[in-house]
């Protein structure tokens, strides 16, 4: 690590800075090399810095798993803020774990909630010695990623993020506006609640039923499963 230190002084005075952070990380001196990416504004080696600190293969010495490493990421996040880099930004705050923070950056400045990056910003499911705390936070998050996913619309994200926060009435909400005749079909069918048997049925009457005795059945079946025998009877 010494000899590490010393080539990376000489690189940095040199003017070699994108070797200088190379080893100043092998050295186990991470801020370092971070905070000579944020004086040499080094868009993709702190990236790659970043991303390489987040991955649990690396040696403990360097993995995020403690508040130091979490705020290093999130100061990262920052720099690309400042740098008006929001999508990488956003993945740096991601990875920070700072999931509101990161979701808010998407909302104000349209960076697109893909699926990849909706499963990176859900909180990791509670297990037995989760507090009531960390759940209600945890469903707090999944609602916005459902609410900004159906704003960008990205109707299939935000209904799977929706049923995971127990919400299955909104999850229908918006697979109708998704269209996806199919899965709105399924979805009532696997849920088995009355109200969704309601609203899919209500649904596939937009739809051409009369040229259509497939859509004519389903809409019946949905109706009766719900046993909604007013909304059959006005069908």
């Amino acid at each position: 690590p010494k000899v590490m230190l010393d080539a990376a002084q000489y690189f940095e005075q040199s003017g070699m800075v994108d070797k200088a952070v190379m080893l100043y990380q092998k050295a186990g001196r991470v801020s370092l090399a971070i905070d000579l990416c944020f004086r040499s504004q080094l868009f993709d080696v702190l990236s790659d810095l970043a991303d390489e600190l987040s991955n649990e293969s690396m040696d403990s010495s360097v993995r995020i798993e403690t508040p130091a490493d979490a705020q290093m990421l999130e100061r990262c996040g920052d720099f690309f803020v400042q740098h008006e880099k929001f999508e990488r930004a956003v993945h740096m705050y991601t990875k920070a774990r700072q999931y509101v923070k990161a979701l808010e950056l998407c909302a104000t400045k349209n960076v697109q909630l893909t699926d990849e990056l909706a499963e990176s910003l859900t909180p990791p499911k509670p297990d037995d010695n989760s507090s009531v705390e960390y759940k209600k936070r945890r469903v707090a998050i999944l609602k916005k990623i459902a609410k900004l996913a159906a704003q960008q619309g990205n109707f299939k994200t935000a209904s799977k993020k929706y049923v995971q926060s127990g919400d299955k009435m909104k999850a229908m909400r918006v697979l109708i506006k998704s269209g996806d005749t199919e899965r709105i079909i399924f979805f009532a069918n696997v849920s088995r609640q009355r109200e969704l048997y309601i609203l899919a049925a209500n649904y596939l009457q937009n739809l051409d039923w009369q040229k259509d005795s497939d859509t004519l059945k389903q809409i019946i079946s949905l109706y009766t499963k719900a046993k909604a025998w007013q909304n059959l009877s006005n069908f």
